[in-house]
């Protein structure tokens, strides 16, 4: 399953975007019993979106179902230009009415601890995503969505995010998840460096941030796990995650010929 968010302020300025789809010839979205444990109710996936569901496909000779749930939406991101200087919001409206991107000056301002930075970005998200964030999670409550991939433009914050809340959901210690989040820093110098990666802001990040993103959570709702049940998540959605990203799988098919077929059968 492939896991893409969309950078925000992109050609629609209130989208993000996960890309989740199972891969490796796994049967179509509803084919089959879900693994989902008895006696939770069925919450509905995100429609598929067929056109990149077939560009995956085309592109990787991967059957791949993409989905899209919106992290983002209009009242997020109105409600972090709210919490941005009002010389940062003067230039937003400039730029949008001079119908210009303004995902220079927003980033920038949000990247800079001295403006927004993340620890804050991320407790607005946590706090008005919430619903949107369930719906993302939810989806590895379906054994047939994974094996699981996990990016975004540039992989550390909207994945960052969705990526601490199902370590600690699956008994990471701590400290792992915040490591593990920090070497975003590392590895996006070095693109940067290399020019690989061109508008990256040189606000990064730190083991810092994570920790203390980590620490808002347990301050206000005790834990992650706790966390995930606030925003609609059921005992049983949680322990099908758990058991799924947990347990033993068979090992993946080798990329080449059978994985085109496969994908060329999940077309037809």
């Amino acid at each position: 399953m492939a896991l893409t968010l969309r950078r925000s302020f992109d050609s629609c300025p209130s989208w993000l975007a996960f890309r989740l789809g199972s891969m490796w010839g796994r049967a179509p979205h509803g084919a089959g019993g879900s693994s989902v444990a008895a006696g939770a109710p069925a919450a509905p996936p995100p429609p598929t979106c067929q056109r990149c569901t077939s560009e995956v496909c085309q592109a990787y000779g991967v059957p791949a179902r993409v989905y899209h749930v919106d992290l983002l939406p209009t009242s997020v991101s109105l409600r972090i230009l709210w919490e941005l200087p009002r010389s940062i919001q003067a230039k937003v409206l400039w730029a949008a009415a001079r119908r210009k991107h303004p995902e220079p000056i927003v980033a920038g301002a949000v990247a800079d601890p001295a403006v927004m930075g993340y620890v804050k970005l991320y407790n607005i998200l946590l706090e008005n995503a919430q619903g949107r964030l369930a719906d993302a999670l939810r989806l590895c409550a379906d054994r047939d969505n994974l094996p699981l991939l996990v990016h975004c433009i540039h992989g550390k914050d909207r994945t960052g995010l969705v990526a601490m809340l199902l370590l600690l959901l699956c008994g990471v210690e701590r400290q792992a998840v915040v490591v593990d989040y920090a070497l975003s820093e590392v590895l996006l110098r070095e693109s940067r460096e290399k020019r690989e990666l061109l508008g990256l802001q040189e606000h990064l990040t730190t083991d810092q941030v994570m920790d203390s993103t980590i620490s808002h959570i347990e301050t206000k709702y005790g834990s992650a796990l706790n966390y995930m049940r606030m925003i609609g998540l059921t005992a049983a959605e949680l322990a099908a995650i758990t058991e799924n990203l947990t347990q033993p799988r068979l090992p993946l098919p080798a990329a080449g010929a059978p994985a085109g077929a496969a994908c060329r059968e999940h077309q037809d």
